[in-house]
This record gives structure tokens, C-alpha cells and sequence, in this order.
């Protein structure tokens, strides 16, 4: 049987409750699917115990990015005003989903369940355990980190800590990697137990990895848009095998 992967919707708030909007890129799914993997789509609730059956029933989770029409619209607004603020963070930007994705996280990171954080999904996992972020990328570089091109191609150098692991995931040799970008905003601190792996050559943070758990792992940049190329599929195998062996372990318990 193939190991379910908890995949976290995007949220829209309407004028009522009926009026919500549940959505996901596709390539997420297609990336679970391609790696083995079946995914099981999560929709915000507020229900702990309704949470808490959502997690019997999955392997592993993949928290996915955000809403990149909410930041640019952000930015742009800004930009017409000649004047450098803030963008929100991603409680401000989004509560529910926001007070959803922390849960989702926790209680992932409490049963040692194998994680890949995805963007705005990588930022929430850090916040969850307790890091930082950067909430305007504007303040600390003059590198754009929001590519114009299409999401398939990769515009943007990082390198790789030399002990990090997701360097042997993506089976990169030089330590070097060209990666998609789409973010505003970025992780400044580590959570205790995690570990930057990989920067842009600007010095942000593009990657996560936890040294307290078997596979926690996130990652700024989109592998699911680059699958064309079989390394960018490479973490999504991982999280798949990580999977099976949580599922193996719970059945021993």
C-alpha cells in the first residue's frame, strides 16, 4: 500500500463560512504521485479531534506555499506609495489558515512524522519549532528573490552547507544548485534543533533541516514546478520513503 501523504490546502476567507475558498496547485499532487506516494488533501479545520483523525489516517505531510497574489499585490501597493514597509507576516496574512498550519505542523513534529515544507510551508515549519523569519526581503538585500520567468525554470544559485543532507537528496556534487524563486520573505533564525543547509548567494536562507528528527526538511524554492528534471524530484522520493518507514514503525507500536 502506498504511504498517505497529508498535503495542506491554500485558504481563502469569503463573506461567510459557506463562501471559503479550499485550493492546491496540482503539481504538488503530481509530485506526491510521481514519487509513490498517495495524497491525501487536508482542509483548514478548527476541530481538534477532527485534526487529530486526519493524522491517524497519513504517513507523512507536505506543507505547501502560499498565496503569491496577496504578497505582490503587497509589494505593488507599496511601491506606488514611494515608501518601504513591512509586508504582513503570515498570521496577519492569512489567521485561519495560518493557526491550521502551525497545528499541522506541531503535531507532526511531536510524532516524529516525516515533514517537507514547501516555501511558505517551509517558513510555518520553522515558526512552528520556534525560529524566526525575515518579513521584508527589501530591508536586508537588493536581490530579487521573485523571479518574472515561469515557474519550471530555475533562475537562482544556492549552495549547500557541507554537511547538509539534502545535498546528497538532490544528488548535487559541487555543493551548488540552480532553483526557482517566488518569496518576499524568508527564515531568518533557526528553530533550536534546526539548521540552515543551503543560502543564496545573497546569504538567505534556503533550505531547513532538523537534527532532532528522522526527515523534517524544508525548502524555499518549488522542486514540484522543476520536475523535469529528476533531481527536483529527488526530496519528494525522500519524503515518500520516510513515509513507509514511519508507517512501519506505528504498526510495530
Amino acid at each position: 500500500m502506498k504511504p498517505a501523504i497529508g498535503i495542506n490546502l491554500c485558504f481563502r476567507p469569503g463573506e461567510t463560512t459557506l463562501d471559503d475558498a479550499l485550493y492546491l496547485r496540482a503539481a504538488y499532487m503530481q509530485a506526491v504521485i510521481k514519487a509513490g506516494g498517495m495524497p491525501v488533501l487536508m482542509p483548514v479545520v478548527e476541530e481538534m479531534d477532527l485534526l487529530r483523525e486526519m493524522f491517524r489516517r497519513i504517513d507523512g505531510l507536505l506543507m505547501t506555499g502560499g498565496d503569491p497574489e496577496y504578497r505582490a499585490m503587497t509589494v505593488e501597493k507599496t511601491a506606488r506609495g514611494g515608501c518601504n514597509v513591512n509586508l504582513p507576516d503570515l498570521k496577519t496574512q492569512n489567521p485561519r489558515r495560518h493557526a491550521f498550519d502551525l497545528a499541522l505542523c506541531v503535531m507532526a513534529l511531536e510524532r516524529d512524522m516525516p515533514v517537507l515544507g514547501i516555501c511558505r510551508g517551509h517558513q510555518t515549519l520553522n515558526e512552528a519549532a520556534g525560529g524566526t523569519m525575515i518579513l521584508n526581503l527589501s530591508r536586508v538585500t537588493r536581490w530579487e528573490h521573485r523571479q518574472q520567468e515561469n515557474m519550471a525554470i530555475p533562475t537562482h544559485l544556492i549552495r549547500f552547507t557541507r554537511d547538509a543532507s539534502l545535498k546528497e537528496i538532490f544528488s548535487v556534487h559541487i555543493e551548488e544548485m540552480w532553483v526557482n524563486s517566488f518569496h518576499r520573505q524568508a527564515i531568518d533564525q533557526p528553530a533550536p534543533g534546526f539548521v540552515i543547509s543551503s543560502y543564496s548567494t545573497d546569504g538567505i536562507a534556503e533550505s531547513i533541516e532538523s537534527r532532532q528528527h528522522s526527515f523534517v526538511v524544508g525548502v524555499q524554492f518549488h522542486p514540484e514546478m522543476m520536475l523535469p528534471t529528476n533531481q527536483s524530484l529527488n526530496v519528494y522520493n525522500k519524503l515518500i520513503y520516510a513515509a513507509l518507514d514511519y508507517r512501519k514503525g506505528c504498526r510495530k507500536r
